[in-house]
């Protein structure tokens, strides 16, 4: 009895040409193509839920996010050392101006690794790059969705897996950062929790491996991704076999068995990376913490205001759109109400467990868990909070997957599809906030060295953190970028001052034929590392650092002589790969081994018929190939496009030239006062006067109104941190807006000051001039610095004007000098700005000295203090024997009109207080 499937197949084969054997291929198809009939249609929309994203990165290259130039020359670098037989690449030895970095020693190499497979396959290094993200959002999708089905159903998976792949944190880390690595490791975040609730639920010897992989895969990819799992998966790996575990002791010990088996069989199949980086740590700069990491650290914390932030539209004309790197509000609504309803079905455990891994990581990304960053090992050089929001979308994803329980069983799949349809509007503005890519012809190892002459990012790293340990100073002198295109495995001689005697003939990439009259040591320019080896005319001889640089360096004898270098690996490094092997064997042991299955079919909930999954599937493949062909290139639809000198944004316009080069248009300031120790955040906008040729760099100051102290000062960065540090190659049909955080001084006084504004050349360090000839502009109105008052202890009730009041006074000789201070307590904001006399006087009562200035030194006039301040103002006379007391009072510079004094509601004569020379305790 033939179905109507059979003979649609075999109406399909009669008609395809060149097909024999019909019932042959008809067999074949039936039998796999029950395989897929199991598959769970949920499954296949959770993988293309990405499309709308992942469209428009398939341009002219790859997305110019801060890293993704770095990760394309990463890959490359992988296949290059495929190509010269090397399988597991530790040590690249052009990178670093051709001396040589051990990146894959220290920084995982699991996507580069895979990129460089695909580009060895032949594919481009930028085709591999934008594969290797596309696989890892792809990842992450499906596992977040299998997630969400296990705890709920297959709708509240894809809403899950919706949120998670569109949230404003993950969007901005696939268009703005760029960190191919972090992407990987993230998406495999979900897969491991799903690891562990298979082990929880299925403790038998078949669930290790779903632990194992994802864990090993997540060390392998991302150091710092591996930290904060870690600090998740720790605790939870104790308490969820006794939390989730029945009365029986057995089931307990099952248990910890299988979670405790899959996370170390995750730790030995990662080994071959993980241990040279345990044991090998003290090799490089990175085992002390780099200067300013505490400071970088605390300006990347998250205000709690933005942690749920909604995306706005970006501005086209802008070369640094500013990206929210939220959770978004859609996911944090969802999530309240899928914790209400876990309440509400008193799922009470589930719901701690998610709310708890949720609020973690939002404490973590605040400025209150500084501590905390503070008092773990190596943390701080996380730099980022934001990293622990990447874990934090998936307890989020999780939470808002389940607000479709607050839903009668006929609405779920309509409030799914409507979930779904309001994470999509809110991610839009992201989905493609710019169309930047970086594109190379044909790609070189002498592309990474002229990288790294530009942007002075050394090996590939942000600060260089993997150079080796060795030698007074690192070199930075570069080399000819074009003998490393030809042979990049090249390593010469190191071209020192006194070795003009020595003749030198490069035989290959890494053998010299060195001539020398006398014995001498012979220097290479390739920096020393443990594992490096050296051989002179077959026969091994001792490698070590030399000391100014810590350069490979050998003795080399009178005559002629063949030099070969070689690196080999470390003790550890071969231990490493052991173990992995060994785990790999007990993995293959643990699937190959008959037992115990699990049936996946069990954990399917209201499973997401065909029809509907086809229906979802071509929703967003219409919504894709409408914003890829239409929306993007034909409307501004979610976004702005600015007229280069009018950006959309712009609170305040300025149009202040700097120099010759460029004009400051205006600025954005939504802050009027900041705390001591607190924040202040100012967005300047910059357009270029013509095609800029080289580097500016910015100083933004919070300064007293004497412009004598600065109480906040942005740290040393290019006029375009987001663009690879450089201002070059900046045109006018542009504009550039920055974001500056000024970080203000614990002990700054609670006054007000002024924001200034320089530009400085950085080949010369020379401020551009201003049209009036000055190199500083002040822009926006006075900041006000909040803060608790001086303390102090009231021994006076001199009230002046019924707007201040004299609560304390002490006098003290200090050398030449008669030190007043005075402690003014405000009553009212005075109405108009006055002056200090301070009247020295001698026993008669006449006048000896006079010291008359502004309250506060100008810094802090007096029209804008505030009722309730105690004010410290500290005043100098010169020292008399004569001085016996002196007067103190306050007066009106245009009218010389004193302020009325009065003393416990009584007039003091002459509107004057006076004080005697006491030293007296006021604080």
């Amino acid at each position: 009895m033939y179905t109507k499937l059979d003979r649609l197949l075999y109406f399909l084969l009669y008609f395809i040409p060149d097909i024999e054997h019909e019932e042959t291929w008809y067999l074949l198809i039936r039998k796999y193509g029950t395989y897929l009939t199991r598959i769970d249609p949920g499954l296949v929309v959770a993988a293309l839920l990405p499309l709308v994203a992942i469209l428009p990165t398939l341009g002219n290259g790859i997305i110019a996010g801060a890293d993704s130039v770095f990760n394309v020359h990463r890959i490359y670098s992988m296949k290059l050392m495929f190509q010269h037989g090397i399988l597991y690449p530790r040590w690249i030895p052009y990178f670093h101006l051709g001396y040589g970095y051990p990146i894959f020693n220290f920084y995982a190499p699991g996507v580069s690794y895979l990129g460089g497979l695909f580009s060895l396959l032949g594919l481009s290094p930028e085709t591999a790059y934008t594969l290797v993200a596309t696989l890892a959002v792809v990842l992450g999708s499906t596992g977040t969705y299998l997630l969400g089905r296990r705890f709920f159903s297959s709708t509240a998976g894809l809403l899950a897996a919706m949120l998670w792949v569109y949230a404003p944190t993950r969007l901005f880390e696939f268009w703005q950062m760029g960190s191919l690595a972090q992407m990987m490791a993230t998406a495999l975040i979900p897969w491991l929790f799903w690891g562990l609730a298979q082990a929880i639920h299925h403790p038998t010897r078949r669930s290790i491996p779903y632990i194992a992989l994802p864990l090993a895969g997540i060390i392998m990819t991302h150091q710092p991704t591996t930290f904060i799992t870690a600090m998740v998966v720790a605790p939870a790996a104790f308490i969820l076999p006794i939390w989730t575990a029945t009365r029986a002791s057995d089931t307990v010990w099952r248990r910890f068995v299988v979670v405790f088996g899959g996370l170390a069989l995750g730790v030995g199949l990662a080994m071959i990376f993980l241990l040279p980086v345990v044991l090998e740590l003290h090799y490089i700069l990175a085992a002390e913490s780099l200067p300013g990491t505490v400071d970088r650290l605390t300006r990347n914390f998250f205000l709690p205001a933005d942690l749920f932030a909604l995306p706005r539209p970006l501005d086209t004309t802008d070369l640094n759109p500013v990206m929210v790197s939220s959770m978004g509000l859609v996911g944090g609504l969802l999530a309240v109400l899928g914790a209400a309803s876990l309440f509400r079905r008193k799922r009470i455990g589930l719901v701690i467990l998610l709310l708890a891994g949720l609020m973690f990581t939002l404490y973590m990304a605040t400025e209150s868990s500084l501590s905390v960053w503070l008092t773990i090992p190596y943390l701080e050089q996380l730099r980022f909070p934001v990293r622990f929001l990447r874990m934090g979308t998936v307890f989020l994803a999780l939470l808002g997957g389940a607000s479709l329980l607050l839903l009668p069983q006929r609405w779920r799949l309509a409030g799914c599809i409507t979930g779904m349809a309001f994470v999509m509007l809110q991610a839009m503005p992201l989905v493609a906030p710019h169309q930047n890519f970086s594109h190379w012809e044909n790609i070189s190892a002498a592309d990474e060295v002229n990288m790294e002459m530009t942007l002075h990012n050394w090996g590939s790293t942000s600060y260089g953190e993997f150079d080796p340990a060795w030698g007074d100073q690192v070199p930075y002198d570069p080399p000819d970028p074009a003998q490393y295109r030809d042979d990049p495995m090249l390593i010469p001689v190191h071209q020192l001052t006194g070795y003009e005697d020595i003749i030198v003939e490069q035989i290959d990439s890494m053998a010299v034929k060195v001539t020398t009259a006398r014995a001498r040591p012979v220097v290479f320019r390739q920096f020393y590392f443990p594992g490096w080896t050296a051989a002179m005319d077959g026969t091994q001889i001792e490698i070590y650092p030399e000391s100014r640089y810590g350069l490979v360096t050998v003795d080399v004898p009178p005559g002629e002589h063949l030099i070969t270098l070689a690196y080999t690996g470390t003790i550890a490094q071969q231990a490493g790969a052991m173990l992995t092997f060994l785990s790999i064997g007990i993995l293959i042991f643990l699937y190959a081994r008959r037992g115990d299955t699990i049936d996946m079919k069990r954990e399917v909930k209201e499973r997401v018929s065909r029809p509907v999954s086809a229906g979802i599937i071509a929703g967003i493949v219409i919504v894709a190939f409408l914003n890829r062909l239409v929306i993007m290139p034909n409307t501004h639809w979610f976004r702005f496009e600015s007229p280069p000198n009018a950006p959309y944004y712009m609170q305040t316009a300025v149009y202040i030239p700097f120099g010759d080069a460029f004009q400051l248009l205006g600025y954005t300031l939504e802050q009027d006062s900041v705390n001591p120790g607190g924040w202040l955040n100012i967005t300047l906008y910059w357009q270029a006067t013509y095609e800029i040729s080289r580097s500016f760099r910015p100083i933004i100051q919070l300064v007293n109104l004497s412009r004598t102290e600065a109480w906040a000062v942005t740290e040393p960065v290019s006029l375009s941190p987001n663009l690879g540090g450089t201002t070059q190659g900046m045109t006018p049909d542009h504009f550039l807006s920055v974001t500056y955080k000024l970080r203000a001084l614990e002990d700054i006084p609670p006054y007000i000051g002024l924001i200034t504004v320089q530009l400085l050349d950085t080949e010369n360090d020379e401020a551009q001039l201003l049209p009036d000839g000055t190199n500083s502009l002040v822009i926006g109105s006075p900041i006000r610095v909040s803060g608790a008052d001086t303390a102090n202890q009231p021994t006076l009730d001199y009230r002046l004007g019924d707007v201040l009041r004299l609560n304390c006074a002490s006098l003290q000789p200090a050398g030449d000098d008669l030190v007043i201070d005075l402690y003014w307590h405000v009553l009212e904001t005075p109405p108009r700005d006055f002056k200090t006399f301070i009247h020295g006087l001698d026993q008669a009562g006449e006048l000896v000295v006079t010291g008359d200035r502004n309250p506060l030194n100008g810094d802090y006039p007096p029209s804008y203090w505030l009722p309730g301040q105690t004010l410290h103002d500290r005043y100098t006379l010169p020292w008399s024997d004569g001085l016996m007391s002196v007067a103190v009072g306050l007066y009106y510079p245009d009218s010389r009109e004193r302020l009325p004094v009065t003393n416990k509601s009584q007039p003091v004569r002459d509107n004057r207080i006076l004080l005697p020379i006491k030293a007296v305790s006021c604080e």
